[in-house]
């Protein structure tokens, strides 16, 4: 019996695909390709690429939806988050100008402050002598040793407040502005405490003062990022929020009026300052983040505005006056590489003639609000003027705030910038005049010039050297000043011991120097108009 028939097929050879078939293959759908390439062209087939381009115009014009933002929140700020919701934009801008003014500049209600140490006979054992015994002065008496006792009291604290700007701007730049307004919060209710537990038996005046003054500008550096939520709107939110600066000073001037119309311890009146600070700080981890909140991107898609008919797109020849001066204004200044390293930036020319604006400004800003009740008392007043500047002062910026931030929204900073020098001109000139009638007009003028310095300064660091190491090159300069007002200190005792407390000669220089400072503005112009290689 034969065996059985294999009815299986046997093997094929695996198929090999040589590279000369490949080679071959690629050839053919090239020359195939070249082929249908050439007919298309021959029949005069036309392919509609006009269509997709069209299509994609269109979608790059769609508005974009914007993306919420993500922002990390510390401490306790996630179980706010969870209870009271998200914060709106404008809640967490009303919040933080709430810690501001109960915070920020309240160093700079010094004049409120004099009173209460007067009215309370601190350090008046200064202007003791053989012939007149402490048992024998009043509460309330003026001389030069005293006065300089409270010069060196407010010099520290504003010196330190000044200085402050570098670490707290290190501090933004690190920390973020959560932590850094949590620490600066956590400073100034231990300086509060500490000057309202004082006493002439333990006088660490200086103490508290100096950590008021070494408090307030984190909370002021930890404010700005927020107006990043309003980008139509930021030169008014910066300008509210210097003006909050200048206002907290009234601060010390409402606790001068409880201290006169109910008695109450100037004691028993700063520990409830700290107290309520503390008590508010608690709400800032709802509102405010781990990290600064970005500006928007900048809008896509938009094109420039072609000239009128008729009109060269170079010439200003139909343009109104008030729309050439906003052109001016808003002349863009000079930026400098933002990705740069800080020590890079520091080395730009530009950053030490700011400075020197900054320095000079701050200075004289600094040293009328610490010896204007001198200044009053040698024109004879007996401490009611005195104590209008501890009104007059804070309480300007609060109407002008919104006229400044409307000017830099309107006709740009170098339209701006300006102004600052003018007032400090023009309350040079007011302060020479030496009847007490006019002195609150001085007040004004003065709170003005402080409003736009503060205001503009730090849109132009911003504009200038961008937000990268904006806190650092803010605080730099400032601490730069703040060695200057250091310096203060002897020129006070020199003025009350040698020239009989008449302010007029340093009054005359101190206006005279702002002169120089409109160059800084031709500069700033001159190089943002500058072409770029």
């Amino acid at each position: 019996m034969s065996a059985p028939r294999n009815r299986m097929r046997p093997p094929t050879a695996p198929s090999v695909v040589s590279d000369a078939d490949i080679e071959l293959d690629q050839v053919g759908s090239q020359s195939f390709s070249t082929s249908l390439d050439a007919d298309t062209e021959d029949i005069g087939i036309q392919l509609d690429v006009t269509t997709l381009e069209e299509q994609t115009r269109q979608e790059d014009a769609k508005p974009v939806e914007p993306q919420p933002l993500k922002l990390e929140r510390g401490l306790w700020g996630p179980e706010l988050y969870r209870i009271l919701g998200e914060p709106k934009p404008l809640v967490a801008i009303i919040l933080q100008v709430i810690v501001s003014t109960l915070s920020s500049g309240i160093v700079y209600g010094w004049p409120a402050v004099v009173f209460m140490l007067n009215a309370e006979g601190i350090y008046k054992e200064k202007c003791a002598d053989a012939n007149h015994p402490v048992e024998t002065l009043p509460d309330n008496i003026k001389c030069a040793a005293r006065n300089l006792q409270y010069a060196a009291i407010y010099n520290v604290g504003v010196a330190l407040s000044v200085a402050s700007y570098l670490w707290y701007g290190l501090s933004v730049d690190r920390l973020g502005p959560l932590y850094t307004n949590m620490i600066s919060t956590t400073v100034a209710v231990l300086g509060l405490a500490i000057f309202g537990m004082s006493s002439a038996d333990a006088p660490y005046y200086v103490v508290g003062y100096a950590l008021i003054g070494a408090s307030g500008v984190g909370v002021h550096l930890s404010s700005f990022h927020l107006g990043n939520r309003f980008p139509a709107h930021k030169g008014l939110v910066l300008s509210l929020y210097a003006g909050i600066f200048n206002v907290s000073g009234i601060m010390f001037a409402i606790l001068s009026l409880l201290y006169s119309a109910t008695g109450a311890s100037m004691r028993s009146l700063f520990l409830s300052h700290a107290f309520i600070l503390a008590l508010v700080s608690l709400i800032v981890p709802w509102y405010q983040t781990k990290t600064s909140i970005p500006p928007p991107p900048p809008p896509a898609n938009v094109v420039a505005a072609s000239p009128a008919p008729g009109q060269d797109a170079s010439s200003n020849s139909k343009l109104s006056w008030i729309d050439f001066l906003i052109a001016i204004g808003k002349t863009p200044l000079p930026k400098f590489n933002q990705i740069d390293e800080y020590l890079i930036q520091l080395k730009q020319p530009m950053f030490w003639y700011m400075s020197a604006w900054v320095v000079i400004h701050l200075v004289r800003i600094s040293f009328y609000a610490g010896t204007v009740t001198t200044q009053m008392a040698f024109f004879g007043d007996e401490g009611t003027y005195g104590r209008i500047a501890a009104w007059t002062i804070p309480l300007v910026p609060l109407v002008t705030f919104p006229i400044v931030g409307r000017m830099m929204d309107r006709f740009g900073l170098l339209m701006t910038l300006p102004m600052a020098n003018v007032f400090q001109i023009l309350f040079g000139l007011l302060s020479l005049i030496p009847i007490l009638s006019i002195q609150p007009l001085t007040f004004i003028v003065y709170a003005l010039g402080r409003q736009f310095f503060f205001g503009t300064y730090f849109a132009i660091v911003m504009q200038m050297f961008g937000q990268r190491h904006f806190g650092k090159i803010s605080g730099t300069a400032l601490f730069i000043a703040g060695l200057f007002v250091v310096a203060q200190i002897p020129l006070v005792a020199v003025i009350d011991k040698s020239w009989g407390g008449n302010f007029a000669l340093v009054n005359v220089i101190g206006t005279l120097v702002f002169l120089p400072l409109f160059h800084f503005i031709y500069y700033s112009w001159q190089k943002g108009t500058a072409p770029t290689a």
